[in-house]
């Protein structure tokens, strides 16, 4: 194994400091992780599901699963909105846990030593090898850069800039509310789907070490609306519109979207929401190529710089955490570089087209957005019996 391997991490979110505490514990010292923030910002405390073999990964680099649960009941409970009222369509239990944004960065970010307030803006060669520049003039040369810089990638605007954002359409908002109605008693993770009105609201139990409840809030809204509603801003041209971005005349079309689309008990709960963030839902292209040689570096995409997918399928953290776990026992070999890299690459690139297939036809059969198959006349579906389970490739 090549331990002196200089390894350089672009992203301070959740996967990059995971990447930096993983290769650390595979054996890699000469790390560095840039991060563009100059302060981590909570994405409005954002829960998402860790699956069993993230739970492991994550155990195994010092994160147990019990600093990192947010919920209590790792149950998904699925209602149909009929007449105004929300009936029971089943629940199928998470294989793993669930976790929020704070809880699982304040772990990583404990563990990992992030360079904050350094946003790279070039990558160029030095003699040989890759050398990337933070906007302040810090350089830094690696035999590895790995772009865990989320949705909006520069390393994915670098390295495949054909791979641009295309609009699907329509729009996820996610808070955290202090109350909720007393008749909802929300348990687990709980979906609420109006499939013919075309909107899906979610709601939690209230988060552990918060106290407060989470609740997202998608529905359709035309590229034109969404940049009439941000005063010209393209919902191509950012990835989320973080609660500083939310204006008055934002708040105004969210308040009569909710009021138009749901239940008076589901409103009333978004109007109580003090602060509130918007994710335009934005699709890439399915990925060729996940590495690319600079000289006698590599530079690597993982998770959502290398693809993002849906938010209903939960794969975009799972996936990163996977890829950049895979990749640091890939290296602990005395193979050549080049030899780890297009053998990682090839299988990386394998798990990915069946994900985003999922969440867009899932998004298709409520009524979501626009719909783009990655493989024309074929869909995923979940065909294993379990609802996590790995989708597989059925005629469409």
């Amino acid at each position: 194994m090549n331990t002196t391997l200089k390894v350089a991490i672009i992203g301070g979110g959740l996967v990059g400091p995971a990447a930096e505490i993983i290769f650390r514990h595979a054996g890699f010292a000469n790390i560095n992780v840039f991060e563009a923030a100059r302060r981590p910002f909570p994405q409005s405390g954002g829960v998402m599901g860790l699956r069993r073999q993230s739970l492991t990964i994550l155990d195994s680099i010092g994160v147990p699963p019990d600093a990192t649960a947010a919920l209590r009941d790792t149950h998904t409970y699925s209602y149909d909105i009929v007449a105004g009222s929300p009936q029971l369509r089943g629940a199928v239990n998470l294989p793993g846990q669930v976790t929020s944004w704070d809880k699982l960065h304040t772990q990583l970010d404990e563990r990992a030593a992030v360079q904050r307030g350094k946003r790279v803006v070039a990558v160029h060669a030095a003699t040989d090898r890759a050398c990337l520049e933070c906007a302040d003039g810090t350089p830094c040369e690696a035999d590895l850069m790995i772009f865990a810089d989320g949705r909006k990638s520069f390393g994915r605007t670098l390295l495949a800039p054909e791979r641009v954002f295309c609009y699907a359409g329509y729009v996820t908002w996610r808070g955290l509310v202090d109350h909720v109605p007393s008749q909802l008693h929300p348990h687990g993770f709980s979906r609420f789907y109006d499939v013919p009105g075309g909107s899906l609201f979610s709601l939690t139990e209230p988060v552990t070490g918060d106290g407060r409840f989470y609740w997202e809030f998608s529905h359709n809204l035309s590229a034109d609306a969404y940049t009439t509603m941000t005063g010209g801003l393209r919902p191509t041209e950012r990835a989320f519109l973080l609660p500083q971005a939310v204006t008055p005349t934002v708040r105004a079309v969210l308040t009569t979207q909710a009021r138009a689309c749901l239940p008076t008990m589901f409103s009333d709960i978004i109007a109580a929401t003090d602060e509130v963030m918007a994710i335009p839902t934005n699709d890439v292209h399915t990925p060729t190529q996940a590495a690319y040689p600079f000289g006698s570096s590599w530079l690597v995409l993982v998770s959502d710089a290398l693809q993002p997918v849906r938010l209903q399928t939960g794969m975009g953290l799972n996936a990163g955490l996977q890829q950049v776990h895979d990749l640091a026992q890939r290296l602990r070999s005395d193979r050549t570089l080049a030899d780890v890299m297009r053998e990682w690459e090839a299988d990386t690139i394998g798990q990915i087209d069946p994900w985003v297939e999922l969440g867009r036809s899932r998004a298709m059969r409520t009524n979501l957005g626009t719909y783009v198959p990655v493989r024309p006349g074929l869909t995923t579906a979940i065909i294993n019996g379990g609802a996590f389970d790995t989708p597989q490739w059925v005629t469409a």
